[in-house]
């Protein structure tokens, strides 16, 4: 129900039925009630009355003469008129005999109709000998009941409009409150993307019968979430509530601003003209508009944003596809680094096609076992034994072949597919590293990367307990690793989740260490067991003084700290001498080991127990760890 819309014909047809149905009661019901109650009071006082007038008559005439008091006829007619000339006009006495026929009546003719009678006996020695009657008329009883008859038709009259007018109003306001709800982002009062649909979808169909355009904007804040996690979420719904005053204040009230969630807007330009110039013109309003300063929490804050634009017709033909064409320019700005707009291209046509059909394919991936592991040997170097292997995961698509986790990690990220993926590496390690140990393997720690999808869910940790409890690993024996940047997303919330980990036996180890900036404070409160040396000041490392300064501060932070600390991405023998020098722990990479099949494994680790002396022989590209007798 959009807002015009009142509420349907049968809820009003139910609230008017209703409101007519109390009406008439309250119409019926109030005089009738008060008819009774006068009528009640009435005919109780009568009784009293007629009562006393006979027992006095009983005392004053038949008790004096018993014999002959119906023959007074003079007294007893004298002593009716006296009552009834002591008494109201609409009020008639009358003594009766025992056969009801009258022996005196204080007036000929009876009171007004309607005539309310009562009768009481005379009394004789305790014998009745006759009545006493007394008569009234209920003409004034009626006129009340006639008065409040009327002020209770005009009181129905008041109550059926008032039944009828206010729930229907009350209803029409909530069904218009709930569909300002359905259609509007709560926080910020602009439609969402429900009303962003509707609305693009008739600027379109306006367009097609002018031969007009539309232009649709696609705009991202940029590091909002870093602000948001620094400064609350207070302070990050008053950003976006300031960010989309402004957005409004850069439009006609023609166009329409909306927000899709998160720090996502979209605005439909309606009927922008579509030179190149007035695009640009545009577009540098809405960027000085949003990267004015503000202050947030005593902090004065600049704000950029990343803009994509599509246009109707040139860059697609629909509400949908003009949106995902926008939102992949938008992209295309993030990656130009932040703070620009880009128009859509047939380039990055080509690139969403590829990404949809990614994503689609992805999806079948996971449901018809597309996926599979291989294990990369991590080795100690005081010990020279394999001590651990590292999940990675492959995707052997039915057409492309292999596919490089690098292509696909990324979408399945922005998809969520990679919460279910995820999920499916870390089972079918832990299945594998138990399986391993049943064949009679030497006990192994297994790693597995976990993203930042899968850590943030709230079920992240009970899954992980699902998995070693599907697969009877020992906790001890698998170990997570977290990305840097992954952890400071949020800090805290990153240490709850790592404690009950930890308390659980399972090892940590923080994955790319030194590319995410992590607070050195912070630190101290991972319960991590070692730090990974990205593979990006490995690879330079006997070149760069850069990199060889880097890792010597990892490697002694790292045993400051108690920490193991490995090395990934080892490729030559210098690279291996210099982290040898260095004290580094532990080290990864194609100078030992390619990543291989799991039924390999074994294999390697018998290969290792035989020799009981040996050296690496590096030979790229191996897929196995060569092994050479030391010479004595």
């Amino acid at each position: 129900m959009t807002p015009t819309q009142t509420p349907d014909s049968s809820v009003r047809q139910s609230i008017t039925a209703i409101a007519y149905a109390v009406a008439i009661v309250v119409a019926v019901a109030v005089p009738i009630a008060h008819f009774l109650a006068l009528y009640k009071f009435e005919q109780g006082a009568l009784t009293t009355l007629t009562r006393a007038k006979a027992q006095n008559q009983s005392e004053q005439h038949i008790n004096r003469n018993p014999a002959l008091w119906r023959f007074e006829e003079h007294r007893l007619q004298q002593a009716v008129r006296l009552n009834s000339s002591e008494s109201p006009a609409d009020l008639r006495y009358a003594i009766r005999d025992l056969d009801g026929s009258p022996l005196s009546l204080g007036a000929e003719s009876p009171p007004a109709w309607p005539v309310m009678v009562e009768v009481a006996p005379l009394h004789d020695s305790g014998q009745v000998v006759g009545y006493f009657q007394t008569e009234r008329s209920l003409r004034d009883v009626l006129l009340a009941t006639l008065m409040t008859a009327l002020g209770s038709v005009l009181l129905a009259m008041a109550i059926a409009v008032a039944l009828k007018t206010l729930p229907l109003r009350a209803l029409r306001l909530s069904q218009e409150r709930l569909a300002h709800m359905a259609h509007h982002d709560v926080l910020t009062g602009l439609p969402n993307r429900s009303l962003l649909n509707d609305r693009l979808d008739q600027a379109i169909r306006h367009c097609r019968r002018s031969a007009g355009s539309v232009t649709i904007v696609f705009l991202d804040l940029d590091n909002f979430k870093s602000i948001n996690d620094s400064l609350g979420h207070k302070a990050g719904d008053q950003l976006l509530r300031t960010m989309a005053a402004r957005m409004i204040e850069c439009v006609r009230t023609t166009d329409t601003v909306a927000r899709l969630g998160g720090d996502e807007f979209v605005i439909v330009l309606f009927d922008q003209p579509a030179a190149t110039e007035n695009i640009t013109s545009a577009m540098q309003r809405l960027q000085a508009a949003i990267s004015e300063p503000l202050q947030l929490e005593g902090h004065s804050i600049q704000v950029t944003a990343s803009i994509g634009i599509a246009a109707f017709p040139g860059d697609g033909d629909t509400g949908p596809l003009l949106l995902m064409h926008a939102d992949a320019a938008m992209y295309a700005a993030k990656a130009a680094g932040r703070d620009n707009f880009q128009c859509f291209t047939a380039d990055l046509k080509v690139k969403a096609n590829e990404r949809l059909a990614m994503q689609e394919a992805l999806l079948k991936a996971s449901t018809k076992n597309q996926f599979f592991l291989v294990y990369q040997p991590q080795v100690d170097l005081e010990s020279r034994q394999v001590f651990a292997v590292e999940a990675l995961i492959r995707w052997m698509h039915p057409e492309r072949g292999l596919v490089s986790p690098a292509d696909f990690i990324p979408i399945a990220e922005a998809s969520g597919l990679i919460v279910q993926i995820g999920d499916w590496v870390l089972r079918t390690a832990c299945q594998q590293n138990r399986r391993w140990q049943d064949e009679g393997m030497p006990p192994i720690n297994v790693s597995v990367n976990v993203s930042a999808r899968q850590f943030k869910d709230e079920a992240f940790v009970d899954r992980v307990a699902g998995a070693l409890r599907d697969s009877g690993l020992d906790p001890q024996y698998l170990e997570l690793e977290l990305t840097e940047s992954l952890i400071m997303q949020d800090i805290n919330q990153a240490i709850a989740t790592m404690h009950r980990l930890d308390a659980m036996g399972v090892k940590l180890s923080i994955d790319d260490f030194g590319t995410g900036y992590s607070s050195l404070s912070a630190l101290k409160h991972f319960p991590v067991t070692r730090l990974k040396i990205d593979q990006s000041f490995v690879r330079e490392v006997t070149d760069d003084e850069n990199d060889k300064s880097i890792i010597r501060a990892v490697i002694a932070m790292g045993h400051g700290l108690n920490l193991m600390v490995i090395a990934e991405g080892v490729e030559t023998r210098e690279q291996l001498d210099f982290l040898r020098e260095n004290q580094c722990d532990e080290v990864q990479g194609y100078l030992f080991s390619k990543p291989i099949q799991a039924a390999e494994i074994p294999k390697m680790l018998a290969q290792h127990q035989k020799e009981s002396h040996f050296n690496f022989s590096a030979q790229l590209g191996s897929t196995v760890v060569r092994l050479e007798r030391k010479a004595s």
